[in-house]
């Protein structure tokens, strides 16, 4: 016996829950009515598809239309109904009636729709390895009902755009000019209300570039020191990484490579560096600005050269090993002024004096700088002069048989050498004096002193100075001493 509420309602109106109710194939769906248990006794309850009797329930049977025998489940106390095994054609309007033993009437009404579920959902192409700016289009196909599409890339749903297009119910996504921000794992997303599914990844690779290609060095300062190692690093942004290709003044070197590593550098390493980047995919090649690359050292010692020559030219060179940023001349203590002749040249790497003369005796300095180091070289500069102003002194007359005493006496860098001759006979050498204990008739005789400059021919000059060295050779003429006189006296006297 079944007891069921006596109140009538209208039809529908919330014995049975708003449709429509969606169900995959193959699922079950439960029709249950909001009827409860109550005293009353129900005489008949009978479900309908579609207009047609497919269960109906009495106190002294129940009857099940066939195709439906295996597939209905009914719970008395409440005129509920489930059916299995869904297929599409369940899809409809199923309506409950419900008769009670006052003769009151329930009726009820919802829908159901069986839907296949999603599946096979692939992508085509599978993969694109694309240039920038290139078209592509993906389609997406799966098998269900009432499917709904979606692109993803990674976690980002695709949007359209003036480059992106999504056509044919979104199955269709088309790049009509991709960019390298284009790039990434792609998937398509296939729904229905009772089922989702996934498609396998689509890598959509975009190339591009080189494109900013940079040199960096380390350590970065302008100035590098002898021995020291830098690190000149390439970098660009491309897509796939590209090959590097160093050159140094536009040569290209035998290394290539991300870095490169120039250790324990010496002046031969200073140039101007870059890095070409070259993509293997678009066939572009793109070369970096040149980095200059500026190893320096200490400055060397200027060594002293041979003396030049007074009334002849000569130049003063101010040079040293590695880079130069400033060179600095000085006379004495005092920083060099320039007379009328002399001249700087050459970035003030040359001092030229175009006639040397015996004031430009001095100690020359050159101070030689750049940012990391900086040396003084020094000169004691002497020219060479004479001899002049020569001038024989001593007694005027003397007797016979009494000494005799001259000295020679003569300006000269360095000092002359002195030889005394008697009728251009050497008879004295290397004194400035000449001294005869007792004179006799010789003294009476002409002297001629000869004074030759010491100085003797100089080595090759180093290779910092340019200098022209002049051997000089003085010969002066002594005044007569009083010899003529004496030999005059004597001739009167005998007469």
């Amino acid at each position: 016996m079944v007891f069921a509420a006596s109140t009538a309602v209208t039809e529908g109106a919330g014995l049975l829950p708003d449709g429509p109710l969606q169900k995959a194939v193959g699922d079950s769906v439960r029709f249950n009515t909001s009827n409860t248990p109550t005293e009353t006794l129900i005489l008949t309850v009978t479900w309908k598809f579609k207009g047609e009797n497919i269960f109906v329930a009495t106190p002294a049977n129940n009857k099940t239309t066939p195709g439906y025998e295996d597939r209905i489940i009914y719970f008395p106390s409440t005129a509920s109904l489930e059916l299995r095994n869904l297929l599409t054609n369940d899809s409809g309007e199923y309506k409950v009636e419900i008769i009670s033993s006052t003769g009151a009437t329930d009726e009820g009404s919802t829908t159901l729709e069986v839907l296949e579920a999603v599946s096979g959902v692939t992508v085509s192409p599978n993969s694109a390895d694309l240039l920038e700016n290139a078209s592509v289009t993906l389609r997406c196909s799966s098998s269900g009902s009432s499917l709904t599409f979606l692109w993803m890339n990674g976690s980002t749903e695709v949007t359209a755009s003036d480059r992106v297009q999504l056509t044919d119910e979104n199955k269709t996504l088309n790049f009509t000019s991709v960019s390298r921000y284009d790039q990434g794992l792609y998937r398509c997303h296939v729904s229905n209300p009772v089922s989702h599914s996934i498609s396998e990844t689509v890598n959509i690779t975009v190339n591009y570039g080189p494109e900013d290609t940079r040199v960096e060095v380390s350590p970065n300062k302008p100035y590098h020191e002898l021995g020291s190692t830098i690190i000149l690093t390439c970098s660009a942004n491309s897509r796939p990484s590209p090959q590097f290709k160093w050159h140094v003044n536009s040569t290209q070197l035998i290394h290539d490579g991300e870095k490169l590593q120039l250790m324990n550098v010496t002046m031969s390493n200073n140039g101007n560096y870059s890095c070409r980047a070259f993509n293997p995919k678009t066939s572009v090649t793109v070369e970096s600005p040149p980095v200059p690359i500026t190893v320096t050292g200490e400055s060397d010692n200027i060594s002293n050269p041979a003396q030049p020559v007074e009334g002849t030219p000569v130049n003063l060179t101010c040079d040293a090993s590695g880079f130069i940023d400033t060179r600095k001349w000085m006379k004495g203590s005092s920083d060099l002024t320039l007379t009328d002749n002399m001249t700087l040249y050459d970035n003030d790497k040359v001092l030229s004096f175009n006639v040397v003369n015996k004031k430009d005796t001095g100690e020359y300095k050159c101070n030689i700088s750049n940012p990391v180091s900086s040396m003084e070289a020094k000169l004691l500069f002497v020219v060479n002069y004479g001899p002049e102003n020569v001038e024989i002194t001593g007694e005027s007359e003397v007797k016979e048989g009494s000494p005799i005493k001259l000295s020679c006496v003569a300006k000269s860098v360095p000092d002359a050498f002195y030889s005394w001759l008697l009728n251009g006979t050497l008879i004295y050498n290397d004194s400035k004096e000449f001294l005869k204990n007792r004179c006799d008739s010789t003294c009476l005789l002409m002297f001629i002193v000869t004074l030759t400059d010491q100085h003797q021919p100089p080595p090759p000059p180093p290779p910092y100075w340019i200098i022209a060295v002049v051997f000089v050779v003085v010969i002066v003429a002594v005044l007569v001493g009083g010899g003529y006189y004496y030999y005059q006296r004597k001739k009167k006297l005998n007469k």
